[in-house]
């Protein structure tokens, strides 16, 4: 099968639309299918992944490391000479709106991911007139995955809201794999050396450092549970536009030396992250999966998490965790609870190994292909 991604935004920029791409692009890759990824071109970036198709591109305002595809004739010339069997795009932007056009006009059956709850962004961006922001984000939403023939959400509660926005595709629930092993390898002592931290219980947060991701919550929980257990730091592994006022915040109240932010890491170096924290902190209240929960997950953390949308999924009946309220003092709770339970913690590391393992890429390729298939063969 040739099966064409789509995405507005791919590596170097890294998020979980990117991740999920990867992971899937090598499994199926495996399984002898060639897989192809139109996305932007970034300045000076040099691919190391085969039939990665790039497209000029140009920075986007208010979004550090995401480009805008354009012009976009390049594409028709693409989707020409390539005849590919299947396009999965994975964004609604420039390119992903693009690719739609164009698997019409070539009548290429077509698949639609839904990754970013962008609604939910659109405030922590914009905050003049963001409502009326939203409600154009919401008829975006419609009109593009109302035109797939079948769309991909990463969990059930994301399935709800594209049907409670109206979108009148079939809509199948099918969430990213993980790559069970990738961060197995990890060195505890190097992380904890290279950032001083050799007594401290070290909670961790992995992903974009943008408003959206809700990270200044952890920063004011990080206050409220080091007045009852003092050793314990909060590390910050990304980057992004909300970089510098979270470390002003930190800063502002009295954390310092408390909050760690180590920028993006490679992935020997985020391998070591996992391996050295004590617990996975996550606070987003707009991810419509959250993998890197997954990826804690896999090398036995436990994860403290807000019940949240995508993920309630995740953890299934906190399996791999806590689900805590949007309270700080509920969250500050339970991660104490945690670390100082051992029984409990015991439970959790065994319940996210567990569930990790069912959410393997294998898994979740054998049910892609599943979708696909049926598309082809209509």
């Amino acid at each position: 099968m040739k099966i064409c991604f789509v995405v507005d935004a791919y590596y170097p920029s890294i998020d979980g639309a990117a991740t999920s791409i990867r992971n899937f692009k090598a499994e199926l890759e495996k399984k002898e299918h060639k897989v192809y990824v139109i996305c932007p071109k970034y300045p000076k970036y040099e691919d190391t992944e085969t039939n990665i198709i790039r497209i000029r591109s140009f920075k986007v305002p208010k979004a550090a490391g995401y480009r805008l595809a354009l012009p976009l004739k390049d594409l028709d010339k693409i989707f020409k000479k390539e005849k590919f069997d299947l396009v999965h795009i994975h964004s609604f932007f420039t390119l992903g709106q693009k690719a739609l056009k164009l698997t019409k006009k070539y009548g290429i059956p077509v698949v639609g991911t839904y990754h970013t709850q962008f609604v939910d962004y659109v405030p922590g961006y914009y905050k003049v007139f963001s409502k009326a922001l939203q409600k154009i984000a919401k008829r975006v939403i419609v009109n593009f995955y109302g035109k797939c023939d079948v769309t991909l959400a990463p969990s059930p509660q994301s399935k709800k809201i594209l049907e409670d926005y109206g979108v009148e595709s079939k809509i199948v629930v099918l969430p990213t794999g993980i790559i069970l092993d990738q961060f197995k390898n990890g060195v505890e002592k190097r992380f904890r050396e290279k950032y001083g931290l050799e007594n401290e219980k070290i909670l961790l947060f992995v992903g974009r450092v943008g408003h959206e991701k809700n990270i200044s919550f952890l920063i004011k929980a990080l206050k409220k549970i080091i007045e009852k257990q003092k050793n314990i730091v909060l590390a910050i592994v990304g980057d992004g536009v909300a970089r510098k006022s979270l470390e002003q915040l930190a800063q502002k109240q009295g954390l310092k030396d408390k909050v760690i932010f180590t920028g993006f890491l490679d992935k020997m170096n985020l391998a070591d992250a996992y391996a050295a924290c004590n617990l996975f902190a996550f606070a987003s209240l707009t991810d419509t999966q959250g993998i890197v929960l997954l990826e804690a997950m896999s090398v036995g953390k436990p994860v403290v998490a807000i019940k949240a949308h995508g993920v309630i999924d995740v953890l299934d009946k906190e399996g791999g965790g806590l689900l805590v309220k949007n309270n700080i003092g509920d969250f500050s709770n339970k991660v104490l609870l945690l670390l100082k339970d051992k029984k409990l913690y015991a439970k959790k590391q065994a319940g996210a190994k567990e569930r990790a393992k069912e959410m393997s890429i294998q898994n979740k390729t054998r049910e892609l292909l599943g979708v696909y298939k049926v598309l082809i063969e209509k």
